[in-house]
């Protein structure tokens, strides 16, 4: 798909919507010039989301990228409960994460879910690429909650960057993030890519080592 603004298989939800009872298997979803988001279930999601199952294959060379949602943009909070990703996304720009790749507008809460997928990434811009493990970034007064989860993605770095900020929860968090019960596995992690080594996730290790709430200095 090309020349769309939002990219998946639905394009945009409203915050009326709700998509549930969904399992979207053996597919392949490609983004190119003029997207802003992409997910492999919804380009765009502002509203609420329920039993839903993703082991797509994205590949995307555009911001925003999500295995099942791309972006949010709403001021009303939204929802994901019982959902599961565990497909592979190979991306080339910022804003990468196993569920959604940024959070804009009302609260998100992530409960009952699982992100066992892969991200690789691949031939980045001279940019800090955030990537995390169910969210890509958390800007400044956004707010984003996972609770009773747990979180195995495979982090692949194939090209070489600099400025990659890689967390098991989120890339980066400039708001609030909040997480209860979330744990995640070890898994190798690929060269030239940094985690927070933690078995149970608490509210500091949400993000990237070197970046902090607040503060835009990284390692």
């Amino acid at each position: 798909l090309s020349d769309a603004y939002y990219i998946g298989l639905f394009s945009n939800v409203a915050s009326a919507g709700t998509i549930k009872n969904l399992r979207l298997e053996n597919s392949y979803l490609q983004s190119l010039k003029g997207s802003f988001a992409t997910g492999s279930v919804v380009g765009r999601m502002d509203g609420d989301m329920h039993a839903v199952y993703s082991d797509a294959i994205l590949t995307s060379t555009t911001p925003n990228n999500g295995g099942i949602i791309g972006y949010k943009n709403t001021k009303n909070e939204s929802k994901i409960t019982n959902s599961w990703f565990d497909g592979t996304m190979k991306v080339s720009n910022i804003n990468n994460g196993g569920f959604i790749g940024k959070i804009i507008g009302g609260p998100l809460t992530i409960d009952n879910c699982l992100s066992t997928g892969t991200i690789e990434l691949h031939d980045m811009p001279k940019a800090m690429i955030s990537t995390g493990g169910f969210a890509g970034e958390v800007p400044e007064d956004h707010e984003l909650k996972i609770t009773n989860s747990l979180v195995a993605t495979q982090f692949n770095k194939v090209s070489d960057n600099r400025m990659v900020a890689v967390g098991r929860v989120a890339g980066t968090n400039w708001g609030t993030l909040q997480t209860e019960n979330v744990y995640y596995v070890k898994k190798d992690i690929a060269d030239g890519v940094s985690y927070v080594d933690t078995d149970k996730v608490t509210d500091t290790d949400c993000y990237s080592p070197g970046v902090k709430k607040g503060d835009r200095t990284y390692k």
